[in-house]
């Protein structure tokens, strides 16, 4: 249809919390996706709904300016908006929806590159280094 346009891919990070890996998303400058709706997505993209946990809330100190979430340079990238430096941080608490997943579902994460529902920020990249790290350290070599 004329004048409509995709919405915005998920940008997708990663944190560890509660003793488990936890994704949550950006869905725009200035809102993060609902958990159910992330966990949605994730499922409709082929991600086994197995190694999901469920859904969570984060209390997560991100970056906020007045008040503001900043939203991440991937989803500047994505909107193609480049917000301006608006001075200090006030390093407050956003409650940040989040599905918690398997560990050892992590490196299914990296099927996510190729969806055109989902970004990955750089902490999910990250966490998929450092698993392939353990991998490398508890698997035997030949």
């Amino acid at each position: 249809m004329v004048g409509l346009t995709a919405p915005n891919p998920l940008v997708l990070h990663a944190c560890w919390s509660a003793g488990s890996i936890h994704v949550w998303a950006e869905s725009s400058l200035e809102d993060f996706a609902k958990a159910e709706d992330l966990q949605a997505a994730l499922i409709a993209v082929g991600f086994p709904e197995e190694s999901l946990t469920g859904t969570a809330v984060l209390q997560l100190e991100l970056p906020k300016s007045s008040g503001q979430h900043i939203a991440s340079d991937r989803m500047q990238d994505v909107t193609g908006v480049v917000l301006e430096d608006t001075g200090e941080f006030d390093g407050s608490v956003c409650e940040t929806p989040a599905v918690g997943l398997k560990a050892d579902h992590l490196g299914q994460l990296a099927q996510l590159e190729h969806s055109s529902a989902f970004r990955l920020a750089h902490d999910v990249r990250w966490w998929l280094d450092v698993a392939d790290f353990a991998a490398e350290l508890i698997l035997p070599r030949n």
